[in-house]
């Protein structure tokens, strides 16, 4: 009962966190919005707030319910006192009976999601190690741990029982204690995930609120919401009837359908990036007289950048989305300030790179140098030899690399 209520409270602070963060982005400028469309945002940058805060919190080894409740609660009185004179300014449409099917449509993925999840978790593969991190998290407040072996008896004494990689990685890494899991300093036994974290911030939310069948729930909800970011997206770039259609379809494809009970980060990051297209479109003026607000094309760069904190498969979207926003900037079309708009690109891109960089450093250099491995046995070994040794000259092109094995 007590993780219900918590629940109950954590979903009230995620969505009074997203209502802050979408009135105090709200102006004149703004255009009008769908009912679904206002949900939909508000649940995104919520969600989005909620993750981030708990892989800071999780960095800094405090991560607990009370503290996300209450850095929730700070953003939602903030957000409150910068949105306190822009109430009048939010406009809202009349809902459609189209938005009507969206929900149910969603509403269905989520039931089938919860009702077919998973019942195991496979502890020798991904979901595993993000199911693991998120409890640890969960149980420690940290991410890592030192493993009792290494600190009760020394690493030299019991390293036989790990797995040694050698230079498979040029030692980066080289000891593993179970799959996905590394030692990131033998000498005091810490270990570390491998993955970047934030999915794994979100099953923490969850186990901490239900334990592990609580886990196998979140790609449920996370489904549901990326299909009304679909939704809307495509209701902006070409009609409703064909985002309804197209929603319908999507929620209906075997791929879908097997990630909304599988426990893995893919819809999560489907949510955030669609939720991206989302915002970004309805920054668009249609015209040149048309004033749209420059706050929707940044609400909707936050948005990517969670999706790029969350998978390196993500981070291909940064530089496409830097092209897109320049070709539209030069039309006229983005009504965003050229300084604004390419600070806050940059802002974007280093934060994903130096968040893999710190915080999943063995998982970043094991999957660009796995990926330069492989392509060295095509291209011969010169290619394979000169990027091993040379490849952290280009952190970029080693990032976009990475995202080959990742998936």
């Amino acid at each position: 009962m007590t993780g219900l209520i918590m629940a109950g409270v954590l979903v009230a602070l995620i969505v009074g966190a997203g209502c802050a963060i979408i009135l105090s982005t709200t102006s004149r400028q703004s255009r009008s919005w769908q009912p679904l469309e206002l949900m939909t945002a508000v649940v995104l940058g919520g969600a989005g707030a909620a993750a981030i805060i708990a892989m800071l919190l999780g960095y800094l080894g405090i991560f607990n319910l009370w503290a996300q409740a209450l850095s929730l609660l700070l953003i939602i009185i903030a957000g409150s006192y910068f949105a306190r004179h822009k109430l009048i300014h939010l406009r809202l449409a009349s809902p459609r009976w189209i938005e009507a099917l969206a929900v149910i449509a969603a509403a269905a993925t989520l039931t089938f999601g919860i009702a077919f999840h998973f019942d195991e978790i496979e502890g020798q593969r991904d979901p595993g190690v993000y199911v693991g991190s998120g409890i640890e998290l969960a149980r420690t407040g940290d991410f890592g741990w030192n493993d009792p072996l290494v600190v009760d008896f020394g690493f030299d004494a019991v390293s036989h029982l790990f797995i040694d990689w050698k230079d498979v990685h040029k030692g980066k890494p080289r000891w593993e204690r179970l799959p996905g899991f590394y030692f990131s300093d033998p000498a005091s036994g810490r270990i570390l995930p491998q993955f970047l974290k934030g999915y794994e911030a979100w099953l923490a939310m969850a186990f901490a609120c239900g334990g592990a069948r609580a886990t196998q729930c979140v790609n449920a909800a996370f489904a549901a919401l990326a299909l009304m970011a679909f939704f809307c997206a495509l209701r902006r770039i070409v009609s409703g009837p064909a985002a309804i259609f197209g929603m319908i379809l999507l929620s209906l494809n075997a791929a879908q359908l097997w990630y909304a009970r599988f426990t893995s980060n893919e819809m999560m990051v489907q949510a955030f990036v669609w939720g991206f297209v989302f915002m970004y479109s309805r920054s668009l003026s249609d015209d040149r007289e048309t004033r749209c607000s420059s706050a929707d094309a940044l609400f909707g760069l936050f948005l990517l950048t969670v999706a790029a904190l969350t998978k390196f498969a993500a981070w291909g979207f940064i530089p496409l989305a830097a092209f897109v926003a320049g070709l539209h900037k030069s039309q006229g079309r983005l009504r965003v300030n050229f300084v604004v708009l390419w600070l806050s690109m940059a802002a974007a891109a280093a934060a994903t790179y130096f968040h893999a960089r710190f915080f999943a450093y063995y998982y970043f250099f094991g999957s660009w140098s796995f990926t330069a491995g492989r392509l060295g046995h095509i291209f011969h070994d010169p290619f394979h030899l000169y990027w091993r040794n040379h490849g952290m000259c280009f952190p970029w092109i080693d990032a976009v690399s990475g995202m080959e094995c990742v998936s």
